[in-house]
């Protein structure tokens, strides 16, 4: 459960996962995502024996060092373990993607809920509310840049900016941030694309799907020293493009790639292990 709390903060930038990536930026100018994974699972599992070795009999910390020392090989699986270990990942795949593709044919049926800041800025949110669109002002000038990189090259542009009604003054709170990995809009009304990255705050229609007080915490932080103050509730619209103005269709996700990745490494689960197995039979250690 440690572990899962800590991937999932880690990788949404929220909860304690987010703080650690947070303190990582702040002391360093960087972070990194499996680290920060990594040593609080280890950290979490080595500390406990060192705060209770020190109180246990000498026979008792080398019975509890054992797990740690250098041990016999152990017996290869049976041919029914491996069949057990190749059945795992398809046995959790399908599963996985009957309920995500179930979930994306019920978003086909939801319906946009078109909200307009800029002719009423305290319009509220309808129950239930999943995917939006959103006329309001880009608040250039506020945004906040955050990259993904890999042996030095961008993979991945995350944008966060508030988005709020025309007469918004800095320290007010804001109820709406954009996040998006594009680096320009493109206004249709009159046929010209606006860059993202620049200061003058211009009015947009976004559209995409709507989160509770998502913003990663270094995100909120900046956005803190700059006197943008999340209102409470907040909501962050992930920038979906929309054809038609209508949901995405599930028939558009890739979600097949579930099943062929957990049948694709059941196989090779089965045919490894099983090659394995027979090279060791062959050679009388099975």
């Amino acid at each position: 459960m440690v572990g899962g709390y800590l991937t999932y903060g880690t990788f949404t930038q929220t909860g304690l996962g987010g703080w650690v990536l947070a303190q990582e930026l702040e002391w360093f100018g960087s972070a990194s995502q499996k680290l920060t994974v990594l040593l609080p699972l280890v950290v979490a599992m080595v500390l406990p024996l060192l705060l209770v070795a020190p109180f246990l009999p000498k026979g008792e910390r080398a019975r509890l060092a054992g797990p740690l020392l250098p041990q016999r090989a152990a017996r290869p699986i049976s041919w029914k373990q491996l069949l057990v270990f190749g059945l795992v990942p398809p046995l959790v795949a399908l599963p996985a993607y009957y309920y995500v593709q179930r979930q994306a044919e019920r978003d086909e049926s939801r319906p946009v809920v078109s909200l307009d800041l800029v002719a009423s800025p305290a319009a509220l949110v309808p129950a239930d509310t999943k995917f939006v669109r959103l006329q309001a002002v880009f608040q250039a000038d506020y945004q906040y840049v955050l990259r993904e990189t890999s042996y030095s090259q961008v993979r991945k542009t995350d944008r966060y900016v508030p988005l709020t009604g025309p007469d918004w003054q800095p320290g007010q709170p804001v109820r709406f941030f954009l996040d998006t990995s594009t680096d320009a809009y493109f206004d249709e009304a009159n046929q010209r694309t606006i860059v993202f990255d620049q200061t003058t705050a211009f009015p947009a229609v976004f559209t995409g799907q709507l989160h509770t007080s998502a913003l990663p915490v270094v995100v909120q932080r900046e956005f803190t020293r700059h006197q943008v103050t999340a209102a409470e509730p907040y909501y962050v619209l992930e920038n979906v493009y929309m054809p038609n103005g209508q949901p995405p269709r599930a028939a558009s996700q890739q979600y097949w790639l579930i099943p062929v990745l957990g049948i694709g490494l059941g196989v090779a689960i089965l045919v490894g292990g099983g090659v394995g197995l027979l090279i060791r039979r062959k050679r009388g250690l099975a």
